[in-house]
């Protein structure tokens, strides 16, 4: 190795690329395992404790991955089937106004929405009786405990006295691109995704609102007498631009697009932050070994463990979203309800 291990340890590891946003520690030590100097590390990472926790990691994450894929899915499709069931309530009430007394259409059209809405019942009771919303956290974080405890064993893992502290700069720079760098990466590009998804949910909801609004007072205008009757359709388009209005708040309200944008945001700023104090950490660790690395790692743990706690709080909004796209259902469910029973009122001799 060249004289300065500081410099020497840095390009042993190597730097973090921008699109680095997965952990998969149980791949590390064959890495290590093919550069001499990093023998060390790589007794590490293969000690049965660390190898353990490890393949947990990989583990948990998998499994969180998989809970998440599939609140995700089942929310998503719940959420498209009670804007479905609702745009079609509302195309029944058009037919019937536009085509007086074709009942084919307004057959189909009657059928749809049953299907949809029975569809749509489905899958929010597997939302809410299978809590996948909690099934998601809950894998979450005990993925990100195993995250931790990881990096918290490699860090105290007890290494051979080196008078220039080489396996310690090792450790340090090891967690500085596998965990300080990764998290960094992504909550940096999840903050503008978020974002994105903000704004995009807050556009629709937006021109939704001001094209029901249009549309109301276009058909007001109608019932007035001073249009065709026919105009009066014009209600139902009214409703289904609402009902895209509630499809995109309540998947905002679920998502937390906005609180995240800001609260990851901060987060990244935040671990640059601790970033920057790297020289001076690596000149600690050079000059006293393992005690400053292991201040500065339970520093940024500590800092990430707070930020997930914060994630976990939103558990309550997202519920309470979740219950307001059951209670969507049932009020358009009760509408078609209504609508069939005046139509079949006024069919009455």
């Amino acid at each position: 190795m060249a004289n300065d291990p500081i410099r020497d340890a840095v390009q042993l590891i190597g730097d973090n690329q921008p699109n680095d946003y997965a952990l998969k520690p149980t791949g590390h030590p064959q890495y290590f395992k093919s550069q001499p100097e990093t023998s060390v590390l790589c007794d590490i990472l293969t000690s049965s404790k660390v190898a353990s926790l490890a393949r947990q990691y990989d583990e948990k994450d998998s499994d969180a991955a998989g809970a998440q894929k599939d609140f995700k899915r089942t929310f998503d499709l719940s959420n498209v089937m009670v804007l479905t069931t609702s745009l079609l309530i509302s195309a029944t009430l058009a037919v019937s106004i536009v085509f007086p007394g074709n009942q084919p259409a307004l057959l189909v059209v009657s059928v749809a929405s049953l299907i949809s809405g029975a569809v749509a019942a489905i899958f929010l009771n597997i939302l809410r009786q299978g809590d996948l919303l909690d099934g998601w956290l809950t894998e979450r974080a005990r993925a990100e405990l195993m995250r931790s405890e990881y990096f918290l064993e490699v860090a105290s893992t007890d290494v051979p006295d080196d008078p220039d502290h080489r396996p310690d700069l090792l450790r340090l720079e090891y967690f500085r691109r596998y965990q300080l760098g990764i998290q960094r990466n992504f909550y940096h590009g999840r903050s503008r995704e978020h974002s994105r998804q903000s704004r995009r949910a807050l556009t629709i909801s937006s021109i939704s609102i001001a094209l029901a609004s249009l549309v109301t007072a276009l058909s007001g205008t109608a019932l007035s007498g001073f249009a065709h009757g026919k105009f009066t359709a014009l209600a139902a388009f009214g409703a289904a631009f609402t009902a895209f209005g509630s499809f995109a708040t309540l998947r905002e309200n679920v998502y937390q697009n906005q609180r995240n944008a800001e609260r990851y945001k901060k987060t990244a700023e935040t671990l640059t932050g601790m970033e920057s104090t790297l020289d001076e950490v690596r000149k600690a660790v050079r000059e006293a070994g393992q005690l400053p690395l292991l201040e500065f790692v339970k520093a940024v743990q500590s800092q990430l463990s707070l930020e997930h706690q914060q994630w976990l709080e939103l558990k309550d909004p997202q519920n309470k979203a979740i219950d307001e796209l059951k209670a969507n259902l049932d009020e358009a469910t009760r509408k078609a309800g209504e609508k069939k029973k005046a139509a079949a009122a006024s069919e009455t001799p």
